[in-house]
């Protein structure tokens, strides 16, 4: 999917895009109007008609779009988003520490005139918005978008549509460098996987700027990314399963197949040497067809002397410590195993 944007602030009667003052009164809507019940203050200086969710991916990304000046570019999350790393939100999973501080403004309030909380709550669980502006862009960092005042040569700057987006590489980079070590192996999996770049590309960024932000860490997170794992919670389930379970890197979604040939499944993580399988289970295994088959993949794995581990977001998040000892002793168990009743084969 891709998103079109105007680089300018413009009016969208659906209520999608923010409206700055002076192009909503260029249109023959006045500041009455804007105060009014139909349309409702963003951050300063935008407005969003009354139907639209500020939290809204797409309403935060124009936003910052309407604020680009010349020769600046969407980066971070926000430009692989647009270019097809859809996993990469902007939630509040992304954990992100902002490159610029916002300074608290005291400006006093004209009279008649409403003005939107200056902390904007509405934005304060979401990341915000990366805008390189290179280092003078006229721009200055507020709710919901983050600058970055990094050098930004014109071969580093994509077209999305009508949208300039940091070329994917530098993205991942600057993104990978705003993140707690965990997350940044979440967006690493998911850059990879949306088939952005691959890791050489990255390396090459890193080597063409060796003062980069975090420039080790992302570098070693590459030596863990993998872009064969399938969501953002099976790769949290690696980094628990290799950094905190401290097992050997797994296979992530290699086929096991029987003595004749038979696809036994696909196992999100599997140790070779332990016959060990993880298997992470979303929110969509709830549902009873998809309950019922993880039940005879498990225990078709099972009769072919494999062990398997299964996880949830409550394992991941708030039964972590649980899933760590759990993930240990079923490797301890697969280690122990009788190697001679083994029946199963490891695909490509």
């Amino acid at each position: 999917m891709v998103h079109d944007f105007s680089v300018a602030p413009s009016f969208d009667a659906s209520g999608q895009a923010p409206v700055s003052f002076p192009a909503a009164r260029e249109r023959g809507i006045s500041r009455r109007e804007l105060d009014g019940a139909l349309w409702q203050r963003n951050t300063r200086g935008f407005y969003l008609f009354g139907g639209a969710e500020p939290t809204d991916v797409d309403v935060r990304i124009a936003q910052a779009v309407a604020l680009l000046p010349d020769g600046a570019a969407i980066g971070g999350w926000a430009s692989l988003y647009l270019q097809g790393a859809h996993d990469l939100d902007g939630g509040p999973d992304l954990r992100i520490t902002r490159t610029a501080r916002r300074r608290r403004s005291r400006a006093s309030l004209t009279p008649g005139h409403r003005r939107a909380p200056s902390d904007e709550p509405e934005l304060a669980d979401v990341a915000p918005v990366l805008v390189s502006v290179g280092p003078n862009g006229k721009i200055r960092p507020r709710a919901g978008v983050d600058i970055s005042r990094r050098i930004l040569p014109e071969d580093q700057i994509a077209m999305v549509g009508d949208t300039p987006c940091v070329v994917a590489p530098r993205a991942v980079v600057d993104l990978v460098g705003q993140q707690p070590p965990e997350e940044g192996l979440v967006s690493l999996d998911a850059y990879l996987r949306a088939g952005l770049g691959d890791a050489k590309q990255v390396y090459a960024h890193l080597a063409r700027h060796p003062l980069v932000r975090a420039r080790d860490r992302v570098a070693r997170l590459l030596t863990m990314a993998d872009g064969r794992s399938r969501s953002c919670p099976e790769s949290r389930f690696r980094w628990v399963w290799m950094v905190e379970a401290g097992l050997p890197r797994p296979k992530v979604n290699v086929p096991l197949f029987g003595p004749d040939g038979t696809l036994l499944g696909i196992p999100d993580l599997f140790d070779e040497q332990s016959a060990l399988v993880g298997e992470y289970d979303g929110s969509q295994h709830r549902d009873l067809l998809a309950h019922t088959d993880d039940n005879l993949r498990e225990e078709r794995l099972e009769r072919h002397n494999t062990i398997v581990v299964r996880a949830t977001a409550l394992d991941v998040f708030r039964r972590r410590a649980s899933l760590v000892a759990r993930i240990r002793a079923a490797r301890r168990d697969g280690l122990a195993r009788d190697r001679s009743r083994d029946r199963w084969t490891l695909g490509r």
